[in-house]
C-alpha cells in the first residue's frame, strides 16, 4: 500500500509540472500553442494504458482483465 501510494504522488507530482510547464510556455510570446475541445475515444485511451501497464503486473504476476463493455 505504502508503495503504491508513493507511486500515485510521484505521478501527481510530475502531472502538475506537466501542467505548469504548459502555462509557463502559454504565457510566452513565442508560444504557439492552441487550445480547443475535440472528441477522444476513451476507450482506445483506457485500452493504451492498461496495455502499458500489463507487463508490470504480469511480472508480479497479477491478473489484469479489461472490460469496456458499455453499461447503461
Amino acid at each position: 500500500m505504502d508503495r503504491s501510494v508513493a507511486i500515485i504522488r510521484r505521478q501527481i507530482q510530475h502531472l502538475v509540472r506537466l501542467v505548469d510547464d504548459f502555462w509557463t510556455c502559454r504565457g510566452s510570446p513565442a508560444a504557439r500553442w492552441s487550445c480547443g475541445r475535440e472528441r477522444l475515444d476513451l476507450v482506445e485511451i483506457v485500452r493504451n494504458a492498461v496495455e502499458t501497464i500489463r507487463p508490470l503486473a504480469e511480472a508480479k504476476p497479477l491478473s489484469l482483465r479489461l472490460d469496456l463493455s458499455l453499461r447503461r
